[in-house]
């Protein structure tokens, strides 16, 4: 029975800290390696962990650091077959991993595929599926790269706590860019899928992402505007890798789509991106959208309160 070492970066977390631990415990598969990193947590967060009584936790501490160097200690730390992320808002359901084992022992080269679950959304206190564009990636990818261009497309994604990956995988491709505060997942789990040869697909193997008001994917600062263009960029360099009809149009419709979203604030880094639109692709046209009377009074009175 392949055993399972499972990361869990923990930073004042203390709402839901208890409810995530409790669904790894209750994993129907039982060979688990808990390790949980307090991340310089300042709120009650490290005593909960401190409650469970399990031989199978390792709790690590560190300075406030970040979640991906948090995860990269864990990394040092693991020594199961395969790694589960998992943030400490979130949670697994009891079948979660034991439904991608599965999937892990029924296949013949089970190191270099990848497991994908299904995956629901907690939102104030009430369970909701996906939208429909998400769950057009739930399926099976003979080759992997076609899931990173059906992200774009689709824009839609898994969340890194759908993943199950084999240790062998992680290795191959690397530790979490600790540069990166925004965005460090998608460029992580680009350079994983990059190195897979096949992607299962689980639909029994459910998890749950927790969407409360003080998620980083939430905020955006001046620092979160230049993580995330760096991260499209650093994962349009894995996609360039990949030669298709699609490829091109991808970086172009992923970078421009978040370039926009960012207009008419943090120009520097949506000028990172324009300069790396022309170095890829040449001169493509870039159309901002038109701001109303309203939006470019807020945007000016904004800007008048920075100076």
């Amino acid at each position: 029975m392949p055993k399972v070492s499972i990361i869990i970066p923990v930073y004042n977390s203390e709402k839901y800290i208890k409810e995530c631990i409790c669904s790894v415990l209750n994993q129907s598969h039982k060979n688990l390696e808990i390790i949980i990193i307090n991340d310089g947590s300042t709120d009650k967060s490290f005593e909960i962990v401190q409650t469970f009584q399990d031989s199978r936790i390792k709790l690590l501490s560190q300075k406030n650091r970040g979640a991906a160097s948090a995860r990269n200690l864990g990394l040092h730390h693991a020594s199961g077959e395969l790694i589960q992320f998992l943030d400490s808002d979130d949670i697994l359901d009891k079948d979660k991993i034991k439904e991608q084992i599965t999937l892990y022992n029924n296949e013949k080269n089970k190191d270099n595929t990848l497991y994908i679950g299904a995956w629901n959304i907690i939102k104030d206190g009430k369970i909701l599926s996906p939208s429909s564009n998400q769950i057009e990636v739930w399926h099976d990818y003979d080759n992997p790269m076609e899931i990173l261009l059906d992200f774009i497309f689709n824009n839609c994604c898994m969340p890194h706590h759908s993943y199950m990956i084999p240790q062998s995988l992680i290795k191959i491709s690397g530790l979490w860019n600790e540069t990166l505060s925004m965005n460090d997942d998608g460029e992580y789990m680009a350079r994983i899928i990059s190195q897979s040869k096949k992607i299962k697909f689980s639909p029994r193997s459910l998890s749950f992402y927790r969407s409360t008001p003080n998620s980083l994917s939430k905020r955006i600062s001046p620092k979160a505007a230049t993580s995330q263009i760096k991260s499209l960029i650093m994962t349009s360099e894995v996609l360039k890798e990949y030669h298709s009809p699609r490829t091109q149009e991808g970086i172009y419709q992923m970078i421009t789509s978040n370039i926009y979203k960012l207009y008419p604030y943090y120009r520097a880094q949506r000028k990172e991106g324009e300069k790396y639109l022309k170095k890829t692709l040449g001169d493509v046209p870039i159309k901002y959208p038109s701001l109303n009377y309203k939006e470019w009074l807020y945007y000016i009175l904004k800007t008048l309160v920075r100076q």
